[in-house]
């Protein structure tokens, strides 16, 4: 009797041990199933100041690396659902290279932006003693980019000499420095000078008459001048009259030819020039006196 008790013990203990394994496993299977890997997403808000990210967006499992990849100069930030957060500038000052940031193992959704910091500086004008500036009164561009200001005019009694920072072109034309700065016109004092042109005038006897040749000594551009001459004619009776013709020398240039196609009674001899238009020149603050004179 008292075998057959501890026999039903026994067994009612085998019972009950093997009813909470199957509890067991019945609880630890979901747990099992639910230990799959988690997916985080990186998504962006875009800023007045920035744009769309061109790589790093999108879902990531549980532990992957992130590399976000925005345009030169832009400023990364970003803040994690638990309380992670990003803060990262360009490093290529240059501009040559994308800007990006990390996530290091991923374990949490994100929200990313960037903005623009491209570098700026600005250069503004003015003008010295002696004269006045067009627009624009100043430029600003990055630092490197080629631009054009304005253009210097010199009061009455004054040249444009340079501007502050070496340019020698009346209109501006340079580089934007990496810190903005101020370029000012510089003028001088014009003294009024006068230059005397002398134009000469020779003749000579070709095969198909008299050539008329004409040239003058300065050392510029000169508008064209025009030459009226007289030349004495005498014919083989020995009857002496004249003839009136002009010769130009042409705007720009410094000599010119003119062929009298009649050779048989000209007298080389005599012969003047009587008048010189224009007698004068002005450029700029130089005035040059126009004079002729003949050599035969």
């Amino acid at each position: 009797m008292k075998k057959l008790k501890y026999c039903i013990l026994g067994i009612l203990v085998a019972f009950s041990l093997g009813f909470y394994s199957c509890q067991n496993d019945d609880v630890s299977g979901p747990d099992k199933a639910g230990s799959s890997e988690e997916v985080f997403t990186v998504t962006e808000v875009v800023t007045t100041k920035g744009g769309s990210f061109i790589s790093g967006l999108g879902t990531y499992k549980t532990g992957d690396n992130v590399t976000l990849e925005a345009p030169p100069y832009a400023y990364i930030k970003g803040n994690s659902d638990k309380g992670e957060s990003i803060d990262k500038k360009y490093t290529d000052t240059t501009g040559k290279s994308n800007a990006t940031a990390e996530i290091s193992r991923i374990g949490a959704n994100w929200v990313v932006s960037w903005t623009d910091e491209t570098p700026s500086a600005t250069i503004t004008f003015e003008a010295g003693d002696g004269g006045t500036i067009g627009t624009p009164k100043s430029v600003s561009g990055k630092p490197g980019d080629s631009a054009t200001g304005p253009t210097a005019t010199a009061n009455s009694g004054y040249a444009f000499d340079k501007w502050s920072d070496g340019c020698t072109t009346a209109t501006w034309s340079g580089k934007i420095p990496s810190s903005g700065c101020t370029v000012t016109a510089k003028f001088k004092e014009d003294t009024p000078k006068e230059v005397n042109v002398s134009v000469s005038i020779s003749a000579s006897k070709t095969m198909s008459g008299i050539r008329i040749s004409a040239s003058h000594d300065a050392n510029t551009s000169l508008p064209a001048i025009t030459l009226s001459i007289e030349q004495w004619i005498v014919n083989s009776s020995g009857t002496a009259s004249h003839k009136n013709f002009s010769i130009t020398i042409p705007a720009g240039s410094k000599s010119t030819s003119y062929i009298i196609p009649d050779t048989s009674d000209y007298d080389l001899s005599n012969g003047e020039c009587y008048s010189v238009s224009p007698t004068e020149h002005k450029s700029g603050n130089t005035t040059y006196k126009i004079s002729a004179s003949k050599s035969w």
